[in-house]
Formats: structure tokens, sequence, C-alpha cells
């Protein structure tokens, strides 16, 4: 949340405190993946094909998922209660108490993406594959609007996640995106380098 260790106040620490103890009793995690054959790559042009569908998510992603052999699709959620719940706070005047169970709704959903993910990752590992970082439509200079693709990779309604016209998501603590898998693929760190998204928390903290 921006404090620095041992620097947040007693009163945010029990606000932090109850907010984690109400937040297991709201959060439902559920999670899918579904890897593909990378079946074709063109730098110059952009984009990358797996299931008969044609990406273009920038040439940061573009040049980490170029060289795999496998495309995973997965899309993971906390359910919707978290949600209604952070609301009916908001709505009750208790914006702090509305925001901390926000922020730790968004690290749980982040979480459940990460357990996909190393599942993924063990099912890979057996077959002498490793596996990218993920990467989410609307970041890195992906367009948001590739939700619509990713999702028709997927099962109808994948964990019960919907996509409204803007290719926004319902439960909004949802995750989706992709990862490559492949031989000699690992993770690398996350960083601003590539990414050109100026108003985001991460870069402003970064800087």
């Amino acid at each position: 949340m921006g404090y620095r260790a041992n620097s947040m106040e007693p009163y945010f620490i029990v606000l932090a405190q109850k907010g984690l103890e109400n937040a297991g009793s709201l959060i439902v995690p559920r999670g899918i993946y579904v890897e593909y054959e990378l079946e074709a790559v063109s730098r110059n042009e952009g984009y990358f094909i797996i299931g008969d569908r044609k990406f273009y998510p920038g040439p940061r992603i573009l040049d980490r998922l170029a060289t795999a052999r496998y495309i995973v699709a997965f899309a993971v959620t906390i359910g919707a209660e978290i949600g209604l719940r952070i609301r009916g706070l908001a709505e009750q005047g208790a914006p702090v108490e509305a925001y901390m169970l926000d922020f730790i709704a968004g690290l749980a959903a982040d979480n459940v993406a990460e357990a996909v993910q190393r599942r993924a990752e063990t099912d890979a590992a057996t077959r002498g594959l490793g596996c990218t970082e993920r990467f989410s439509p609307g970041y890195c200079g992906w367009p948001v609007a590739a939700q619509k693709t990713l999702f028709s990779l997927l099962p109808p309604n994948p964990c019960g996640i919907s996509l409204n016209a803007s290719s926004m998501m319902t439960p909004e603590k949802s995750v989706s995106g992709v990862f490559g898998t492949g031989p000699g693929m690992g993770r690398k760190a996350y960083g601003c380098g590539g990414c050109d998204k100026e108003n985001c928390p991460e870069r402003r903290r970064m800087t």
C-alpha cells in the first residue's frame, strides 16, 4: 500500500487486520487454464496466433512469447461477494475500510493467478519445459479489447466470469491473460522499461 516497513500507523494496522479477517469468508477462488500450441509469430506485423486466433500484444510481450512452444490462456476470479462488500462499505461512509478491503481483494486475485500458473509450471516441468511471466490485456501496450478473443479460447463464462461491452470482467476481482511455455524458458521480473502506462501506481512507486 506504499508504506515502508514498520511505518503504518496503528489505526490503519487494525483496519488492515480486520479487512484480512473479513476477506477470508468472502473470497471464493476459482481458475482455469488451457494450453495451445503457438501456431505462428510475426515480429514485423506484431502478432502471434494460437487456436486460430490472432493477437497483437505489443512488442514487449511478443518478444517474450515469440520463442515459446505453447501459449497458456488463463482466467481466475475470487468471486463477486467481496466486491459487493467493498461497494457496501463505500456506500455506508467507510471509504478507508473499503479501500483496505479492495487492496486485499486485488492481492488475492493476483495470488489465485499465481497459484494457477504454478500448477501449469509443475505440469510443464514434467515435460522439460519452463514458463514465462504472465501478461494480461490492458497492460504493456496490449489493448484490453483483446479480452474478447482471449475468452473465445476458454469455456463460456469461465469460472463464472463474463465480459461487458468494454471488455471489462465481472466479477471485478478477476484476472486473465497468457504466458508462454517452452524449453529453457523462465520468468523475468516485471519492469517499467517496456511499458508506456505513465499513470501506473507501480511506476509512481518506482520513481
